[in-house]
C-alpha cells in the first residue's frame, strides 16, 4: 500500500501540483480500507498492461 500511495502522490504532484498533504490524505484512506478489510466483502483491484501501472480501485461490499 505504501508504494501505491507513493505512485498516486507522484502522479497528482506532476499533473496538478498537489503536495505531500494530498499523499497523506490518500494514505489515510488506504489505511482505513486495510483496517476494515474483510475478504468476504471487500476488494482491491489493480491493473496494467505492458509493464505499465494502470490503476487501482478499492471497493467495500454490502454489510
Amino acid at each position: 500500500m505504501g508504494y501505491i500511495t507513493y505512485l498516486h502522490g507522484q502522479l497528482y504532484h506532476q499533473e496538478y501540483g498537489y503536495t505531500l498533504a494530498f499523499e497523506a490524505y490518500v494514505a489515510a484512506g488506504l489505511a482505513e480500507f486495510n483496517r476494515q478489510y474483510d475478504s468476504k466483502r471487500n476488494r482491491g483491484l489493480g491493473g496494467g498492461a505492458q509493464r505499465q501501472n494502470g490503476g487501482l480501485t478499492a471497493a467495500y461490499g454490502p454489510q
